[in-house]
């Protein structure tokens, strides 16, 4: 599909659901043109977040293009969690807002000292450093 098409189908997609963030990934499909993968969204608190099955995100690792969601209640700037999860999953993400009617293209180009900085920015995350061993 061409971009113009795809925006819309974004954007029905998100329209579809107005009290809950749906949640997908943009792939070149087997023709190599754009396509939206639909998922369901995994999160419990559907109306402020979201989460993708993550054998499916594996499936399609290779086609990825970006992850798509849509905000309910939230203009369309990502969330700091949205930062995060956009720079550990190396993939644009494509966010659009039901209250503003716009989408935010966000890209993974935070520096790995940042992300720390990202997770604890709520204080909900503790830090830890992790080892290398051999077995």
């Amino acid at each position: 599909m061409d971009i113009n098409s795809l925006r819309q189908d974004l954007i029905q997609y998100a329209e579809s659901s107005p009290t809950r963030e749906v949640c997908g990934l943009v792939v070149y499909g087997d023709n190599g043109k754009l396509e939206v993968i639909r998922m369901e969204n995994a999160a419990k608190d559907t109306e402020k977040f979201f989460a993708l099955d993550p054998a499916t995100v594996y499936f399609h690792d290779h086609h990825t293009v970006g992850i798509f969601h849509s905000h309910v209640s939230s203009d369309e700037k990502p969330s700091t969690f949205d930062e995060a999860s956009c720079y550990s999953c190396n993939r644009e993400f494509f966010i659009y807002s039901l209250v503003s009617k716009k989408f935010h293209v966000l890209k993974p180009s935070v520096d790995r000292e940042d992300v720390g900085k990202l997770l604890l920015a709520n204080g909900e995350f503790g830090t830890s450093s992790i080892s290398r061993f051999s077995l």
